[in-house]
């Protein structure tokens, strides 16, 4: 088949790719601005061959990617939106903290004297947390985890979950999820079973509220709407902001290289 000959002029668009901590991370812009030192620390995946993971989730959700960012980082939502889920009246007075540095914004919601939302205490009377860490542009690392009233807070290093958003047009997103537990043989099933609760708890509570949140924009762009904030949006505003900053250096830079 032609021998191997390539006529000229042909030619294929390449871009740098990274793989790295089981993820395929490709770099879209300009090549010369690609920087792996940028790829967020997700090294809390498990390794492959370390046992039975809940890794390589996938959902096509229909709204642009911020919209999908600002869920995520609101802590608040899992009491309203994931009401009997994941969430409880016991949960709504805690108020979400929220910080920035080294170019993470990260959101700390700690429910002290709560009924477990979710786990091996749920229903039970605990100490309780949830705090999510957003890394430039659009991967977020969710904090989880639940003790008896006045214990330690520990974090369990098989209580996080990753969330990892990629547009694919103004109004349609690529959602990556999944968590860091790691199970035997014997427990297999239950890496199923907590994708199955993350899944059910997705497509049938935040994606009807955020595609119709999408809808109801009707295309506006988001700051035009004059959004009403809530305390409770600090974080996903401070992330708004990030990104914004971050594509206009982006553009200035490209238009640099280009003059």
């Amino acid at each position: 088949m032609g021998r191997g000959h390539i006529p000229a002029g042909t030619g294929i668009r390449s871009y740098p790719i990274v793989e790295r901590y089981r993820i395929v991370w490709i770099w879209l812009g300009d090549p010369a601005l690609a920087d792996e030192s940028q790829i967020p620390d997700l090294s809390l995946v498990p390794a492959e061959g370390t046992g039975h993971h809940n890794i390589g989730n996938y959902l096509n959700v229909k709204c642009n990617y911020l919209l999908e960012i600002d869920n995520l980082m609101d802590l608040s939502h899992v009491n309203f939106i994931h009401f009997g889920s994941l969430g409880n009246d016991s949960m709504r007075a805690a108020e979400v903290k929220v910080t920035e540095e080294e170019g993470k914004v990260r959101a700390d919601l700690w429910m002290p004297g709560t009924l477990c939302g979710f786990g091996e205490m749920q229903g039970q009377p605990c100490d309780q947390w949830n705090n999510m860490v957003w890394m430039q542009p659009t991967s977020m690392l969710l904090e989880f985890g639940a003790v008896p009233p006045g214990e330690e807070p520990i974090q369990d290093p098989h209580k996080y979950a990753f969330h990892i958003i990629t547009p694919e047009t103004e109004h349609s997103t690529h959602y990556f999820y999944g968590t860091s537990a790691c199970f035997s043989d014997a427990d297999a099933s239950q890496a199923k079973l907590i994708c199955d609760a993350q899944t059910q708890a997705f497509l049938t509570e935040d994606n009807p509220m955020i595609e119709a949140v999408e809808d109801r924009m009707g295309g506006a762009e988001f700051w035009s709407l004059r959004p009403a904030i809530l305390p409770s949006d600090a974080a996903g505003i401070r992330v708004r902001r990030r990104l914004e900053q971050m594509c206009r250096a982006e553009r200035a830079r490209a238009s640099d290289r280009s003059q």
